[in-house]
């Protein structure tokens, strides 16, 4: 399809029985619909979500749909007796592209500049990534492809995004304002002072913005969830810099671990993520880190011999992990899986908030190092293939299904497989049943899980592995957990957790 094909279904006439023309009494009539007027701008929005009645879902139409550098709409404008033709010329300055699905994926832009120098040359703005590209990658790589694949719940790696991809919007300008519209010519001068003379000083009239925060809880919730909400309304004014409002609602989730929070901070743009946690922490004094036994649920095993310190450096004696030095660290969690570990000086106008942010424990010993942890289980038809087809044990894994609410996890230098898992078993209150089945695997995007099978050894055997990777839990879903849905901002408790409920509410002023 193209855009000419669309522009004639919607001018395609419409016949009207029984339509009453007040005048002349019910008539059959037919209805079209053309342009009288062109604007200097034209935006075109390719409707590429659709609602899938079989999944009850959203569902990304990844469809060719083609589009050319010029568009020609005389075909499609009412021609008025003694009038000249309105121009019709239209040059595509601008692509709006989409990769993923209808619930994730990324966007990009491929845009046109006028170029002092006469340059025509199309450019990729990709988050902060800007570079040089051919027309054709512009314009023919984003018309989508009939055969592009449909993600099913599984992490998608990037090879599989790029082929989701597909041009949603297109901004055409019209040939005869071409030139005026992208004149850059004194720019500067056509700044109101007023906005000059406020430039560098956003903090002064930036907007504030509210953040949902999930407080830290024990792992011990993710199996014993409290469904009660009881409380009181209290009242805390706390001095010091960047101290934000705060409204807590103490409103146990049955399925998403920890408490919701609403964060108001101003001049966002110039806040980064240490400011927001804390704001969170001066404004709720009683935020308490678990027992050593909770967070870390046993002492870690350590292999002799292989770090002598802190320092991750080889040695030859016994090293002895001390009590956890407690921080709190910000989380984005989406699909079952932590998707990003917040460094306290990430801005927070780059951070997604439509999906859930939850602060957790962490332990910043020079030996601990934070790991994302998620859960998954293997597909039914994937272990039915495997039995036909008599694949070896090794080749486990390559289909398999996310579920329960993830979590980050302190793993030690040099400790063992046998000691994460006994360590996991504890803090998660697995049965010893749960933990004789329970397999630890590495995991990373678009690839086969790799399981960690000998217990003696080192899970974390290279650092590099923190980049980009999750420890995966193998073990069956138990039904008790979050859906995926579940970790959307937007859902009713983290959006307004206090309407038509109970609670504590806390105040933070400066």
């Amino acid at each position: 399809r193209t855009i000419e094909e669309s522009l004639k279904l919607q001018q395609k006439p419409e016949h009207i029985e029984g339509y009453d023309t007040e005048v002349h009494g019910k008539q059959t009539v037919e209805r079209t619909s053309s342009f009288k007027e062109l604007p200097p701008i034209l935006l075109l929005n390719i409707n590429r979500i659709d609602f899938d009645p079989v999944r009850f879902e959203p569902v990304k139409l990844n469809n060719r749909f083609e589009f050319s550098e010029k568009l020609n709409l005389s075909d499609f404008v009412v021609q008025e007796e003694g009038k000249e033709a309105p121009p019709s010329q239209y040059s595509l300055r601008s692509v709006i592209v989409h990769m993923g699905s209808a619930n994730m994926g990324h966007y990009v832009a491929y845009s046109r500049p006028a170029g002092e120098d006469g340059n025509d040359s199309w450019y990729c703005f990709d988050d902060d990534h800007v570079a040089p590209v051919s027309e054709a990658e512009a314009i023919e790589g984003n018309f989508g492809s009939d055969s592009s694949p449909q993600p099913m719940g599984v992490i998608v790696g990037r090879s599989a995004l790029q082929k989701m991809r597909s041009a949603y919007m297109l901004c055409y300008i019209r040939d005869d304002v071409e030139a005026k519209v992208m004149n850059t010519t004194n720019i500067d001068a056509q700044v109101p002072e007023h906005v000059k003379s406020l430039e560098g000083f956003r903090d002064s009239f930036s907007l504030p913005q509210s953040f949902s925060v999930l407080l830290p809880d024990s792992l011990q919730a993710l199996s014993a969830r409290s469904q009660g909400a009881a409380g009181a309304k209290a009242e805390s004014n706390t001095t010091g810099e960047d101290s934000g409002s705060v409204e807590a609602v103490i409103q146990k989730s049955t399925r998403v671990r920890g408490t919701p929070v609403n964060v108001t901070l101003s001049g966002v743009e110039t806040k980064v993520v240490g400011d927001l946690l804390q704001s969170l922490t001066r404004a709720v004094p009683n935020l308490e880190p678990p027992s050593t036994e909770q967070f870390m649920g046993a002492a870690p095993v350590i292999m002799p011999g292989v770090v002598s310190d802190g320092s991750g450096k080889p040695g030859g004696g016994e090293v002895q992990v001390g009590e956890p030095e407690y921080d709190i660290c910000l989380t984005l969690v989406r699909n079952h899986m932590i998707h990003q570990v917040f460094p306290n000086d990430f801005g927070l106008a780059d951070i997604d908030t439509a999906f859930v942010l939850r602060a957790e424990w962490c332990d910043r010993q020079p030996m601990a190092r934070m790991v994302s942890v998620m859960h998954f289980e293997e597909t039914p038809q994937q272990e039915e293939e495997e039995q036909q087809e008599g694949m070896e044990e090794e080749m486990r894994g390559m289909s398999f299904q996310r579920h329960g609410d993830p979590f980050v996890y302190p793993i030690y230098l040099g400790e063992t497989v046998g000691s994460v898992k006994q360590r996991l078993q504890q803090s998660l209150g697995f049965s010893e049943e749960e933990t004789e089945e329970l397999e630890l695997a590495w995991m990373t995007w678009g690839r086969a899980p790799f399981f960690m099978k000998n217990e003696s050894d080192i899970m974390l055997p290279d650092e590099r592995l923190l980049d980009r990777h999750w420890i995966g839990l193998l073990h069956a879903d138990p039904g008790t957990g979050p859906n995926s849905e579940d970790f959307w901002a937007v859902n009713p408790l983290l959006l307004n957790p206090g309407k038509g409920k109970k609670g504590i509410k806390l105040k933070s002023s400066t």
